[in-house]
């Protein structure tokens, strides 16, 4: 009996300097690798990139130029965001139409589609309207894991689609992996809800009912990420400034994707 506390004494007493340290180290990423104030440990905004670039494109005729595989000659690159964008005319797109632009931006852009790239980010953005049948506003964001020096880094492309003032943002750099796994990722092929889908179920569910009650003076915001917002389902969200410009109202609704 003595021998086997003693035994067991042992083995804890080995194994808590191990379990310690290894906490350290945890401790240590996250203390570490995102500044004061400025939460980079996964990019949620175009914002938190170093290298932007931009470019104008006309909404009339973009899509059906992307059907035709001209996407070499829809886009001017110019670094930077773009200077004093002006309101086209409203406009609404469905996830699908923005997922074309994306692949044409790609290949203007970076000479190479996205097919190996991951995507972990989606958010799209709308002025209340009425009847809404898709978004004015989309981002999208990517990563794919690469070797620097020795170290393994996650590569990260965001774009930005405004088919409203008729221009594409994007942006470019490089992150530190989790301290295990990987950021977790949105399978398109598995997604049988698109978000205009979602959008109308939102509305079906006191969505409608809201945009009325403020008439019509609200925003709706639809994301997906399953790393930053920890749930596979739409999050769709409407929101209404106050007449006292500072408090908000708003609904939220979490619609499946399948």
């Amino acid at each position: 009996m003595i021998k086997r506390v003693l035994v067991k004494t042992l083995i804890i007493l080995i194994a808590l300097p191990v379990v310690l340290f290894i906490c350290s180290l945890i401790y240590s990423y996250y203390l570490f690798s995102t500044e004061p104030g400025v939460d980079i440990k996964i990019p949620r905004s175009l914002g938190h990139f170093g290298e932007m670039g931009n470019s104008k494109f006309d909404p009339k005729t973009i899509l059906e130029s992307v059907k035709r595989g001209e996407a070499e000659d829809l886009f001017q690159v110019e670094s930077g965001y773009p200077e004093d964008p002006q309101l086209i005319a409203p406009n609404e797109w469905t996830q699908a139409e923005f997922l074309e632009v994306v692949t044409a931006v790609s290949q203007a852009v970076w000479k190479e589609t996205l097919d190996d790239w991951n995507l972990y980010l989606m958010k799209y953005f709308s002025t209340c309207r009425n009847n809404p049948d898709g978004f004015s506003n989309a981002e999208f964001y990517f990563y794919k894991e690469v070797t620097v020096g020795e170290s393994r880094m996650y590569s990260v492309r965001g774009i930005e689609i405004d088919p409203e003032y008729g221009y594409v943002i994007w942006g470019t750099g490089t992150w530190d992996p989790p301290f295990w796994g990987m950021w977790k990722i949105i399978n398109l092929d598995q997604i049988t809800v698109p978000v205009e889908d979602a959008l109308m179920k939102a509305e079906s569910d006191g969505g409608m009912g809201f945009r009325e009650s403020v008439e019509y003076e609200c925003k709706i915001w639809a994301s997906m990420s399953p790393e930053i917002i920890h749930v596979p389902d739409w999050k769709i969200l409407y929101e209404s400034v106050l007449n006292d410009g500072i408090n908000r109202v708003g609904r939220l609704y979490w619609i499946p994707p399948k």
